[in-house]
């Protein structure tokens, strides 16, 4: 590409230029062999020739376009070289420019999958908060229900200790016992909190 620059700035310096014409109908073929009958010509640019019939225009690169064709049209034959670096040069704009296109549409999706990733992370690290704040007032239920269930257990034993000390000479007096499966209940309950404890130590160890 660099061995036509020159060409391409002495064709654009002197050149410039479009050709038109005026009331000039041709027929031709291009170098791929498609036919173009009595087309009329409009104008000669940079980069091809621009023809129309009826509703129909367009433009036929001078890539694809025999040598004779434009000599006989007085069009400078150095435009051959002008419109192959012209579409060299956007078909390279059009490349970067999907080029940026895609990495800008990465970099979102990117900035997107991290955004989600980073809400769902919150999202969890709060679910978790959460239920080791439950665990944790679950865990400090049981250890007050535990503490009154005793202190219950204590009085009871005094009161019937008392008691029964009171009356221990009174035969009419009936003895009172305290019911041994309230101590087991507070056996089972502390059991139970250990465990609770020990599931919680594991379930957020460094949490």
């Amino acid at each position: 590409m660099k061995a036509l620059f020159p060409v391409l700035v002495t064709a654009l310096s002197c050149y410039a230029q479009d050709i038109m014409f005026t009331n000039k109908t041709v027929s031709f073929s291009n170098l791929q062999g498609k036919a173009f009958i009595q087309v009329e010509l409009v104008r000669a640019d940079l980069d091809g020739l621009i023809w129309r019939s009826g509703s129909s225009a367009g433009r036929v690169c001078y890539t694809n376009l025999e040598l004779s064709l434009l000599e006989s049209l007085h069009i400078p034959t150095n435009r051959i070289a002008v419109s192959r670096v012209r579409a060299e040069s956007r078909a390279e704009s059009d490349r970067k420019a999907r080029a940026e296109t895609m990495a800008q549409a990465q970099t979102q999706q990117t900035a997107q999958a991290n955004a989600t990733a980073q809400q769902a992370a919150e999202v969890q690290a709060a679910e978790l908060a959460q239920q080791k704040k439950t665990d944790a007032d679950a865990i400090s239920t049981l250890e007050a229900q535990i503490a009154q269930a005793r202190a219950r257990l204590r009085r009871a034993k005094a009161l019937a200790h008392d008691y029964n000390a009171a009356n221990r000479y009174n035969d009419y007096a009936p003895r009172i016992f305290v019911k041994e499966t309230e101590r087991i209940k507070i056996q089972e309950a502390e059991i139970r909190l250990k465990q609770m404890k020990a599931d919680f130590a594991i379930k957020y160890k460094g949490r």
